[in-house]
């Protein structure tokens, strides 16, 4: 499939992202597709990664109906993603900004949870997500430049039947600040975006509004709250920052001692 172009696309935006190659790990949830909508209606050019191929393509002609430019990169294990990534510089040359957008999974206490399922969320969201940092950060190494932006939730501080996600997702905290330690001096940040309760499509309105009232700011986020934040990571003047943790939750990180 190749990357396709078709007249402008969207409305005018504050971000630019015209001439930059958006690799986009996981686009088959809700964020990971609203993220690729709002990036190419900027004029990025966006990887688009997936394990549901239905769901990819779905987003792929949309996208490009539309006038953006795309391609779709479906992928199934963590060991097929330097084949993925060779595909993109294969057909474009280049990656400026990874969004590493770290899947979720079902709540499931510990007696529920076998060692085989928590051995396969592991890989399926934290392997995964490192794959895709070495892959990329190797190519970034060599232009001196780049921008990652690792996405993942506020159940990584911990949270009851969240264990298999709370693993993972804490160590993409770690794992954020030792690789923006390496890679400084080569021109990349590395950081990581925390988003809290998020809408859904199948949320109903007055369960919507259940959850606004817990969260400090009285709303629940929506993709334009995450977008904003890989705006502000991205940017080319935001060189100066990485290795950092930036809560999208509405206020909800300041009741967790460890939100740090």
């Amino acid at each position: 499939m190749n990357v396709e172009q078709i007249g402008d696309f969207g409305r005018a935006r504050a971000s630019d992202y015209s001439g930059q190659v958006v690799l986009i790990s996981n686009v088959c949830d809700e964020i990971g597709a609203g993220v690729a909508r709002d990036l190419a209606s900027m004029n990025a050019i966006v990887g688009l990664c997936g394990v549901d191929k239905k769901a990819l393509q779905s987003l792929f002609t949309e996208i490009t109906d539309r006038g953006g430019r795309a391609i779709a990169l479906p992928i199934s294990t963590a060991e097929a993603v330097s084949e993925v990534v060779d595909d993109v510089y294969t057909r474009i040359e280049n990656i400026d900004i990874l969004v590493n957008n770290l899947g979720a999974t079902a709540d499931c206490g510990i007696a529920e949870l076998s060692v085989h399922d928590f051995k396969n969320n592991i890989d399926s969201s934290l392997v995964r997500s490192f794959a895709f940092l070495r892959e990329v950060v190797a190519r970034m190494r060599s232009r001196g430049y780049g921008r990652i932006i690792n996405i993942t939730d506020l159940s990584y501080l911990g949270l009851a039947k969240k264990g298999n996600l709370a693993a993972a997702h804490a160590a993409i905290f770690g794992l954020t600040r030792s690789i923006a330690l390496e890679t400084a001096p080569a021109g990349i940040t590395v950081n990581t975006l925390v988003k809290g309760d998020m809408s859904a499509a199948d949320m109903s309105v007055s369960d919507a509004e259940k959850i606004a009232k817990r969260i400090p700011v009285k709303r629940i986020g929506t993709v334009a709250d995450v977008v904003h934040a890989i705006n502000f990571f991205s940017a080319k003047s935001t060189a100066y920052v990485t290795g950092q943790t930036l809560f999208v939750c509405g206020g909800m990180s300041a009741y967790f001692s460890m939100s740090v």
